[in-house]
């Protein structure tokens, strides 16, 4: 049985809290697409955490009323962008 990445466990976690409030919202990943004029497999990849895109990190969790850093914990935050 091949070892589990703890990062990828992780980023499993943190891609299900976000798709839980997603749907306890209403709102789903081709309306944030289209929101922020980028695809919904990006969309994807940044929930999951494949992809980093602070400003849509940041856009999701002011939609989701949820503190940046409950949702993006392992987020590496670049200043001054």
């Amino acid at each position: 049985m091949p070892k589990k990445d703890i990062a990828t466990n992780k980023t499993t976690r943190q891609g299900i809290k976000i798709k839980i409030l997603l749907l306890e919202t209403g709102i789903t990943q081709s309306a944030l697409a289209e929101r922020f004029a980028v695809s919904q497999a990006f969309i994807s990849q940044v929930i999951s955490g494949k992809s980093k895109s602070y400003p849509i990190q940041k856009a999701i969790s002011k939609i989701l009323k949820v503190p940046f850093e409950e949702l993006w914990s392992n987020a590496v935050i670049r200043r001054g962008l």
